[in-house]
């Protein structure tokens, strides 16, 4: 994901300024911890599960420039504060150490930093921003009930908790600030689950890129409440912390891990890792079940028999997890997303039609539109086939690369959001089968264009031979028969002077001799009968421009000669002609089965091979040989013409 615009440094300076003050007060706690030497695991537990926090927040906010990273790195800061605080004042007291009345009477009503950053967190997610009025309301309420609750806990008259009990309250007390503070509870509850109700609905209002990294975090944002009523029947009901601390731990761990997948990993495939989350817990629970019937059993048997039990209990877990897990992800995905597993099935069963010759692959992109439920759901081909009408890929919210071997084939271009991964690759085969039929009705049109352009090719050369001969060669003999008739008939009379029509009719062939040869140069060069060496030195002698001519080859076959002579006296004409070059450049060398004849020039370039044009015909001739033609031609950067022609022996 790409940093944003505008205030992303600040907020990522903001955000790791806040994580790296957790260190000074993760000191101040084992200061307490090493007074005492009690605490230590509290102290502990705290640093753990801020740790998603401190950590992914600063990336967060400098990956995204967002501010929902400072407030990750705030929450987890609260919870050091709180924990660090508490340590050292037990210790400090235990030990005598200085022990500030102010401190201990605001530190109780301090656990209400362990949950208020949260509501922050979330109403900022995922744009960094609060989407209307109402989240900012209960975003700036929770702060005010936090600072509020807090301060009416100091002058409340009821005694600190232990070891505090004794000590004085710093600002005198209220009668019935404990009573209002306790009320105040529930307008906390309601600010904790109006921040979970916000990111539910923006869930369902999202699309796209949105709607998926919500996904993240809409399970997780019920965990705060949940976790605000955990903690109070917890005192109230049992008088213990065991379901405080699972609760803050749950919520501490969740959040923070979904919005750094949902930010950092946007792409990832989120259907398909809740499927596994929810199997492997499942086959955790089978194996939990068998594990605990074997120790039940071995407890009714000798001693010498619970050794084979155990054996036993591993083995079937073992088989349990390997036989029933796969099994298990697609009953699962069956269950959680149907239509999805559906669409997989219908894939699967198309490509078993396919193969049979039941359907053709091009019903793919059909399966997926009504499996989806998007009819306007596109599959974009890579650039090797064009990309038939529609929408492409760079418009789109959220395309979805098709892969094969790593290689990028096509793309699924979905209107509001992507394509499970499961269904990218149930499609894959058959999306490959469509491309490759595309690529051959390409090529086979490419054939057929090319077979007519030579077609037409040929007859206007037979055309123009015809022209040539029966304009010149054929009325310059005509005319010399004409004329030695002529001087058949002057003979008899005695009036020819015979030198002189000699001397005509020899003058009168030598032309028609050169006419002929220079119709049949047309053909083939004559001076090819000399090597392509020879020939290509007489095409850069005649040249208007200086032409280098480079030769690295050995024997080749004439009509490869023939070839790459073209090749090169194609690519000086033009050079001279169209792209007013100063110099050109021309190097053929033979690189193993091949004869590589590359033609460049320093002209205007832009050359391309259009329809009917000298290039277009140069491009058909070479593949008649079994060659390929390119054309490499940026505006204002020269032209690099190249051809390799197939010449093994």
């Amino acid at each position: 994901m790409e940093r944003t615009s505008g205030p992303a440094p600040r907020n990522a300076v903001t955000a790791t300024t806040v994580a790296l003050l957790a260190l000074p007060m993760i000191g101040i706690g084992v200061v307490g911890v090493a007074a005492s030497s009690s605490g230590a695991a509290w102290l502990t537990f705290a640093i753990a599960i801020a740790i998603p926090a401190l950590v992914l927040g600063p990336a967060v906010a400098w990956r995204t420039g967002l501010s929902v990273g400072t407030a990750l790195a705030a929450a987890g800061l609260g919870i050091v504060v709180a924990a660090a605080t508490d340590t050292y004042l037990r210790g400090a007291a235990a030990v005598g150490l200085p022990t500030p009345a102010v401190l201990i009477a605001t530190s109780a009503g301090w656990w209400m930093v362990l949950y208020a950053p949260w509501v922050w967190v979330l109403l900022l997610f995922p744009t960094g921003r609060f989407e209307n009025v109402f989240d900012r309301v209960t975003a700036w309420t929770v702060v005010g009930v936090g600072v509020v609750f807090d301060l009416l806990v100091v002058v409340a008259p009821d005694a600190y908790p232990a070891p505090f009990a004794e000590a004085p309250h710093p600002w005198g007390v209220l009668p019935g600030a404990g009573v209002v503070a306790l009320a105040l509870l529930p307008l906390f509850l309601a600010c904790l689950v109006a921040s979970a109700v916000s990111t539910l609905l923006r869930y369902r209002r999202a699309t796209g890129i949105m709607r998926r990294r919500l996904r993240w975090l809409v399970i997780a944002a019920a965990v705060v409440p949940l976790a605000l009523l955990a903690c109070w029947a917890s005192y109230l009901l049992w008088g213990g912390t065991d379901a405080v601390l699972a609760a803050i731990a749950a919520f501490c761990f969740a959040i923070p891990l979904s919005i750094g997948a949902a930010l950092l990993t946007a792409d990832a495939d989120v259907d398909l890792w809740i499927v596994r989350v929810v199997s492997w817990c499942v086959l955790l629970l089978a194996v939990l079940g068998v594990v605990a019937a074997a120790t039940a059993l071995a407890d009714l048997v000798p001693t010498s028999g619970a050794v084979a039990i155990a054996s036993v209990a591993s083995a079937v877990a073992v088989l349990t997890v390997m036989l029933l897990r796969r099994p298990l992800e697609r009953a699962t995905a069956a269950v959680l997303f149907p239509r999805a597993e559906r669409t997989v099935d219908a894939l699967r069963r198309l490509l078993a039609d396919v193969h049979r010759g039941a359907a053709p692959p091009e019903r793919v992109v059909a399966v997926l539109r009504s499996g989806l439920g998007d009819p306007e759901l596109t599959v974009e081909f890579a650039p090797v086939v064009d990309p038939g009408p529609g929408r492409s890929p760079e418009g789109c919210d959220m395309p979805t690369a098709v892969k094969i071997g790593g290689a990028r084939i096509a793309t699924i271009v979905r209107a509001d959001q992507g394509v499970p991964q499961r269904i990218v690759d149930a499609a894959a085969p058959l999306i490959e089968l469509v491309r490759q039929r595309a690529q051959l009705a390409r090529a086979l049109r490419e054939a057929e264009q090319s077979r007519r352009r030579l077609m037409t090719a040929e007859t206007d050369e037979r055309r123009r031979l015809e022209r040539d001969l029966h304009d010149g060669a054929q009325q310059r003999l005509v005319s010399l028969g004409m004329s030695l008739r002529l001087a058949q008939r002057r003979e008899t009379r005695g009036e020819l002077d015979i030198a002189h029509a000699l001397d005509e009719a020899v003058a009168a062939v030598a032309a028609s001799i050169a006419e002929l040869r220079a119709v049949a140069h047309g053909l083939r060069p004559s001076r090819l009968d000399d090597g392509l060496a020879a020939a290509l030195a007489d095409l850069s002698s005649a040249s208007a421009v200086p032409v280098e001519v480079g030769l690295d080859l050995q024997e080749i076959p004439d009509v490869v000669a023939t070839t790459a002579y073209y090749v090169a006296s194609e690519g000086i004409a033009n050079a001279i002609k169209h792209a007013h070059a100063a110099q050109v450049s021309v190097s053929v060398i033979r690189a193993g089965e091949f004869l590589r004849v590359r033609v460049t020039d320093d002209g205007t370039g832009g050359a391309t091979a259009r329809p009917g044009g000298g290039l277009a015909g140069l491009a058909d001739r070479v593949r008649a040989v079994g060659g390929a033609l390119r054309i490499d031609s940026l505006t204002g950067a020269g032209t690099a013409l190249e051809a390799d022609l197939p010449c093994a022996s």
